[in-house]
């Protein structure tokens, strides 16, 4: 199977160190101290310019899957045929193509295929049952395939999906520990009087000041640095009773609940301090209509209702 990166697959005896997509094999510096000689060629080109030393990047698949949808059907066979007689299919690993593993892309692929589907026949050879490497040393190669791969989420300067970018999944626009930039932990400003920041589209910001301060300026490089609150700061007067609470000074306070759309002849409609709801007064002794012809003297009684006298 080749590589992506182009990287030779050794066969030199020795352990293997096994990554989550790839791996590669080392000779033992024990057992097999004159063979280590021939690795460091390798050893160094696969060092990136930045130092870092990463593993041998070969995508994991499923085999029989051709269409790469984590879906093992008819349709993968067929897409193999229109491939090879037509030349008008695309899939992104022709090892997950090679269902039966001879290392050849031909018609057999796609009968092996239907046999094992239809028939019940020769089990597909692994990796099948899930993702996997290719056991079989042979000239197919896989470019990717995403359904299999791990995201490349984390900040941990490895292409974990192997799609040739590090990193590139990671949310950069919204996560504090990872702020514009992996490793750009907002929490690690400790500016003064601050008690919580957040990240916004890629920016350090203050999300909460400690109490009795404000990000007056709303400046980050110097804090929560007034200790009286900007004119129009909201606040809360602890009145139910108002609404809109903002800072004037230092005072906070709000507009008193409007309540009187609820009123009518026989009914005040005021603000109950206790919960901050309308409530209706009655107005007894008030003269009102009742809307009844067969009454008279109508007037407000003293539960708010309309009321009147029977006409004699």
């Amino acid at each position: 199977m080749r590589t992506r990166g182009g990287w030779p697959r050794s066969r030199a005896p020795g352990p293997s160190i096994e990554g989550k997509t790839g791996h590669v094999k080392m000779a033992s510096n024990q057992a097999h101290t004159g063979r280590m000689l021939c690795w460091l060629p390798v050893l160094f080109l696969a060092l990136p310019t930045d130092g870092r030393l990463h593993a041998q990047c070969e995508p994991v698949f499923l085999r029989g899957d051709t269409d790469a949808n984590r879906l093992f059907n008819v349709t993968d066979p067929i897409v193999l045929l229109r491939f090879l007689f037509s030349g008008n299919a695309d899939f992104p690993c022709n090892d997950a193509a090679d269902s039966n593993d001879d290392g050849t892309l031909n018609v057999t692929d796609s009968v092996f295929s239907l046999n094992f589907l239809f028939l019940g026949s020769t089990q597909v050879p692994a990796p099948s049952a899930e993702c996997g490497l290719d056991p079989t040393d042979d000239d197919l190669d896989c470019d990717s395939f995403g359904v299999c791969g791990p995201d490349d989420n984390d900040c941990d300067e490895v292409d974990d999906d192997c799609d040739g970018e590090i990193d590139e999944d990671v949310d950069l626009l919204d996560t504090v520990e990872n702020c514009g930039d992996c490793g750009n932990d907002c929490t690690t400003l400790d500016l003064d009087n601050v008690e919580a920041y957040a990240c916004v589209n890629g920016k350090c910001v203050i999300a909460e000041c400690e109490e009795g301060t404000w990000d007056a300026d709303e400046e980050l490089d110097n804090g929560c640095e007034s200790f009286r609150p900007p004119n129009g700061e909201p606040c809360d007067d602890g009145n139910p009773c108002t609404t809109g609470d903002i800072y004037i000074g230092s005072l906070c306070g709000g507009t008193p609940r409007d309540c009187s759309q609820l009123a009518d002849v026989c009914n005040y409609a005021v603000c109950d301090p206790d919960t901050g709801e309308c409530v209706l007064v009655p107005r007894p002794r008030r003269a009102c209509d009742d809307d009844d012809p067969d009454t008279i003297n109508d007037h407000c009684d003293q539960t708010g209702e309309c009321v009147g006298t029977p006409v004699p």
